[in-house]
């Protein structure tokens, strides 16, 4: 930490110089999140991890199986196509969304007192889902959830990237 600390008091006040220029961050968008107004992307992924893709658990593959169920409407999880679903993934450590950063717990250290994996997320539900369809219909309700981010993720389905990120309650 000191060296660190004396390196940067002697780049700001020129006693060193500097021959190398810093790298740009590796950093991951999708053409969707990329707003034309706006300067940079709505939403990137910051920091991979270095490691090959990680192969999803069971628990973890039910819940994109599921993610996947409800976005593109299917018909039941035995479809073919969750069924032979890509099980690997690659994991990011922090997002940036219009300026604001969120990290995962991955990414904290043990005795770490930040909440930065801590969010607020705003989501459609059916109001009626625990009544029979048969006598009540769907009404759609805004509900706000608070989760701890776990990790996110960039996953290909139907040869198009998603950008998720998995939470737990």
């Amino acid at each position: 930490m000191h060296q660190h600390s004396l390196y940067t008091f002697a780049m700001k006040f020129g006693f060193f110089k500097s021959r190398t220029t810093p790298s740009a961050l590796p950093t991951f968008t999708i053409p969707k999140w990329i707003e034309e107004d706006d300067d940079g992307p709505a939403c990137q992924f910051l920091s991979p991890i270095k490691s090959a893709p990680r192969r999803l658990s069971d628990l973890q593959l039910r819940h994109l199986r599921e993610h996947y169920l409800t976005v593109y409407e299917l018909a039941s999880l035995q479809d073919e196509e969750l069924r032979n679903i890509d099980q690997a993934v690659q994991i990011w450590h922090r997002c940036q969304k219009k300026g604001t950063f969120y990290h995962c717990s991955e990414y904290q250290r043990e005795n770490s007192t930040r909440l930065s994996h801590l969010a607020c997320l705003k989501q459609q539900i059916d109001r009626n889902a625990t009544r029979s369809a048969r006598t009540h219909d769907e009404v759609m309700v805004d509900a706000f959830f608070y989760v701890y981010i776990k990790f996110f993720c960039v996953h290909t389905f139907r040869n198009e990237t998603n950008m998720l990120l998995y939470s737990q309650y």
